[in-house]
């Protein structure tokens, strides 16, 4: 009798194929934390004279949930169906996403054209409102939901594009949960971390040290909108962040903003964008046998880990504090139940770094031009 720990399911209610689906050659199921949409793919094979056939009902469109070891994982659908067969066998690959696929693939409907004093989580309920899908906000950064003076959608883009331009403006990360909501937030770092040691508890691992996308200087411009008491160079503002973790102090980048907002809104954006790209410098990927931490729950997006392996990490005790970013769930004939995790530093899932700022210093003009002077505001 299988270990109930190590079968995969999919159910559903679909009028021709419901029921659970649990016969399954290969199991793939990958979640993200900083990616709003999970996926999975399955895989049967039948001989041609008998078996189980039940499974060749399933098709795109249905409504299904993905369970591993009793734990649903994903609330979705199925995405594409293949099936192929010669004189010995069957074969069905079943693939799908999680129900924020549809948020992911679809244009956002411009009504009502701008979305101008509404705090992220409104405007993503908005625009997801067509989909049946709902924003749930988990460990979010101080002032997240702070409204938008100036909020609106480009002609065509998706609904993910748009709520992750205004999420990261408040330091949010998105994702999404077992239940198909779009999750903002950010990992958990006071989590207890789990211990992966080399020789012990890691089957295979691959650990890169990379400094090619970290800058020890991360610098952002941009203005907003100008007022009657607002205008001129005063619409302008910049926000400078310093990496301590980069030895080589004259990488520095500068980029404009992508959106319009005061110097408070550039300083978090900035201290994002630092974020994403200053914790690039160590990665590492870490498979481990089952789905299953030492504590009995599942491996997760946003777990904190302490990998001990001397050959990954050229530290003087080979001990790294990561966090987890994606988990890939997988079984096949070959390596039986395995899980992989994609670890990163922990800063990535959580902004940790003050920005500094000023407001009405745009970049200095050259040295040959002169200043220009302020707009003279016009008095009704």
């Amino acid at each position: 009798m299988p270990d109930p720990r190590t079968i995969a399911k999919i159910s559903t209610q679909g009028a021709n194929a419901a029921g659970y689906y649990g016969s399954w050659k290969t199991v793939q199921v990958r979640r993200d934390f900083g990616n709003g949409v999970s996926v999975f793919s399955f895989s049967a094979s039948e001989v041609a004279t008998g078996g189980q056939r039940s499974v060749t009902l399933l098709k795109p469109g249905d409504a299904v949930a993905i369970s591993l070891g009793g734990h649903q994982v994903i609330n979705g659908y199925i995405t594409k169906r293949q099936a192929s067969y010669d004189k010995d066998s069957h074969d069905l690959v079943i693939q799908g996403k999680s129900r924020t696929c549809d948020v992911a693939d679809s244009s956002v409907i411009i009504r009502p054209g701008d979305y101008n004093g509404f705090n992220v989580q409104q405007i993503a309920n908005g625009v997801m409102q067509p989909h049946g899908v709902s924003m749930v906000t988990r460990n979010p950064p101080p002032g997240w939901d702070r409204s938008f003076d100036f909020a609106a959608p480009h002609y065509g883009e998706t609904c993910f594009a748009f709520i992750n331009r205004l999420a990261n403006q408040r330091g949010l990360l998105l994702t999404d949960d077992k239940d198909g909501n779009l999750v903002a937030g950010q990992a958990d770092a006071s989590t207890t971390a789990v211990s992966l040691v080399e020789g012990r508890n890691i089957l295979r691992a691959v650990g890169v040290l990379d400094d090619e996308n970290a800058w020890s200087t991360t610098g952002m411009i941009q203005q907003f909108p100008g007022t009657d008491q607002t205008w001129g160079t005063t619409r302008a503002a910049a926000a400078t962040v310093q990496n301590p973790g980069l030895t080589r102090a004259n990488r520095v980048r500068l980029v404009h903003g992508d959106m319009a907002g005061d110097p408070s809104q550039l300083a978090t954006r900035t201290s994002f964008e630092n974020m994403l790209t200053a914790s690039t410098i160590v990665q590492a990927s870490v498979t481990v046998v089952g789905w299953f931490k030492p504590s009995g729950d599942l491996w997760k997006e946003g777990d904190s880990v302490t990998v001990l392996s001397p050959m990954l990490f050229p530290m003087a005790t080979g001990a790294v504090k990561l966090s987890v970013q994606s988990v890939t769930y997988a079984q096949d004939p070959g390596e039986g139940t395995t899980t992989t995790l994609e670890l990163v530093q922990p800063q990535r899932l959580g902004s940790t770094i003050d920005p500094s700022y000023s407001q009405g210093q745009p970049e200095p003009a050259p040295a040959a031009a002169a200043p220009a002077a302020p707009d003279t505001p016009v008095k009704g």
